[in-house]
This record gives C-alpha cells, sequence and structure tokens, in this order.
C-alpha cells in the first residue's frame, strides 16, 4: 500500500475488499493527507509486516510525531519492521515475482541533504522535494506511477539522473494542484510528456484547494491521456450527483453525499493491456452530467 489518506476510508476500503494483512506500507512523505490513515490501521485488525519511509525533521505536526511514536513501539514489540529511506533503486517485497517496485525519485543527492538543506542551485529542499515517485512493473511492462507530492526539484533530479518514468498509469502529484513552482502548466506538461501515459488520475477532495487545476488537465488532456477524478470538483459541477451507478462496487469515500465523479478506480491488468473497469460508465456520466467538466473543456 502506498500512502494512506486521513480518515478511515482505507480501513473501510481494506475491509470492504477482505484485506486484513498488508506486507508493506510506504508512505511517499510526512503531509498528513499521506499518512493520516495509517493510525487508524494501527489501531485496528489491520496486520502490517514493515513500513518505510522517509526522514522530516522539519515536520512538527503531532500527527507525524504521533506516528513515528507508534511505529517505533511496534518495532520494539516486534510487530513491524518500521525502516527509513527512500531514493532511487528497487524495493524488494516477498511473494511478489511478476510485479516490481521503483523509486524514481528523490534521487539520493536530495534525500541525503534532507528538507530544510539547499539543493545544487540553492533551492530549499522541502518535503515535497523527498516525496517518493514510485513505479510499479507488471512483467516488465511499468504499469503505474505514484508521484505523492513531487514537485518541480524532484522531478528535475529524476530526468536529470536518466530515471525512466514511463508508466500506463500516473497518479498526478499535489491532487492536481500547485507543486511548488509558479508555473503549473509547464510543470505538467514536463511530467505527462515524462510519464506518457494512458490514464491521468486525480485524487483530491470536492472542493478543497480548488483541485484540480486546469492546467493539470488541460496538460494531460493535449497528450492524449484519459483523465479521471476520485471527487466531483465544483469547478466542473457546483451541484453533487444523485446517481452513482458510474462507480465501482468497491468502497468510494463520498458515495453516498454524490461527491463522487470516477470515486474509487479499479484497474485491470490482463497481461497486454489496462482497462479502466467502470470506464465507460463513467465517461457516460461525465458527458451526460457533469456540463462544466474540465476534462471535456481541456478536450474541446
Amino acid at each position: 500500500m502506498v500512502d494512506a489518506a486521513t480518515g478511515s476510508h482505507v480501513l473501510e476500503h481494506l475491509r470492504g475488499s477482505g484485506i486484513q494483512r498488508l506486507q508493506k506500507v510506504i508512505l511517499s512523505h510526512s503531509d498528513y493527507d499521506h499518512i493520516g490513515g495509517l493510525m487508524a490501521l494501527l489501531n485496528n485488525d489491520i496486520a502490517i509486516d514493515s513500513v518505510l519511509l522517509n526522514a522530516d525533521s522539519d515536520k512538527e505536526t503531532e500527527a507525524w510525531r504521533d506516528l513515528i511514536f507508534s511505529l517505533e513501539d511496534a518495532r520494539r514489540r516486534g510487530d513491524i519492521n518500521f525502516s527509513v529511506g527512500l531514493s532511487s533503486g528497487q524495493i524488494s517485497v516477498p511473494g511478489l515475482s511478476r510485479c516490481k517496485i521503483e523509486i524514481v525519485a528523490p534521487i539520493p543527492e536530495l534525500a541525503a541533504l534532507g528538507v530544510g538543506a539547499l539543493d545544487r542551485r540553492k533551492r530549499r529542499i522541502t518535503s515535497n522535494s523527498i516525496s517518493a515517485g514510485i513505479r510499479l512493473l507488471i512483467d516488465g511492462r511499468p504499469v503505474a506511477l505514484l508521484s505523492g507530492d513531487m514537485d518541480d526539484i524532484s522531478l528535475e533530479g529524476a530526468l536529470a539522473a536518466g530515471a525512466n518514468l514511463t508508466a500506463d498509469v500516473f497518479v498526478f502529484p499535489h491532487h492536481g494542484g500547485h507543486a511548488g513552482g509558479s508555473d503549473l502548466s509547464k510543470f505538467a506538461s514536463d511530467f505527462v510528456k515524462a510519464v506518457s501515459p494512458s490514464y491521468v488520475l486525480f485524487s483530491h477532495g470536492r472542493s478543497k484547494h480548488e483541485n484540480p487545476r486546469q492546467e493539470a488537465v488541460s496538460a494531460s488532456v493535449d497528450a492524449g491521456a484519459i483523465v479521471a477524478c476520485t471527487q466531483l470538483s465544483k469547478r466542473c459541477s457546483e451541484d453533487a450527483s444523485p446517481t452513482s451507478l458510474h462507480l465501482d462496487s468497491c468502497y468510494s469515500a463520498g458515495r453516498s453525499s454524490g461527491s463522487c465523479c470516477a470515486g474509487t478506480l479499479v484497474l485491470e491488468f490482463d497481461g497486454a493491456s489496462l482497462q479502466h473497469r467502470m470506464q465507460s460508465e463513467h465517461r457516460v456520466f461525465v458527458v451526460e452530467n457533469v456540463r462544466n467538466a474540465m476534462c471535456k473543456r481541456a478536450a474541446s
């Protein structure tokens, strides 16, 4: 599992899917919206074998400290293998023979300097600069790039190091919002070009920070990718949707309130092609119910 959104949504999804054990949890970085749900797993009946993350001495939030202390207590009890250190390279998970996990960012230099330090160009390294970019491959095929909250510094470092970022599915960083630099259009265009995805996914709240931004959506559509958002942005529709026929049967936060667009996406891989299980239903929903959908405006 990569990251754990705040609240009980991850716990509810795992329970609904019949998953009671996670071999490895990777936390891309220390922001609350990426770590907040892990405490719910630790305090309930989900067994976790190991947790891997990067240090962040600048993060002074109570949630970050509580999580680290809880993981350390679990390590001392022998319940969890808790380790620190995410930078370019591969991660092994016992029993995964067909699937490989690659860390494409941050480069070791950024991870070693750490949050608060200055990079070669005297730019301040933030927790986003060392956010892990995680690439999943099945049978050698790059299926997904989970970018956490990678920013322009981490993207530049990965590309300069010759990292291969290509993947069928690209989960866009920062929920489709700004990523540290002032030019979101350029950042989005450069990132999407490097990944060359068939799908670009935006995971975001219905109105928080007004994400995803039009610049990120437009760059994705212009590159020929299929765009899907978890929640129905207020930029696309002021009103919530009363229908859920376009949603997958698995747990989706916001289903009951009608705030989902694509909701929880299930992507099936048959060894040759990747398919969003509810793609047709979702497309019909957008065309017929979301008059101001940014993905339609971008396409036009």
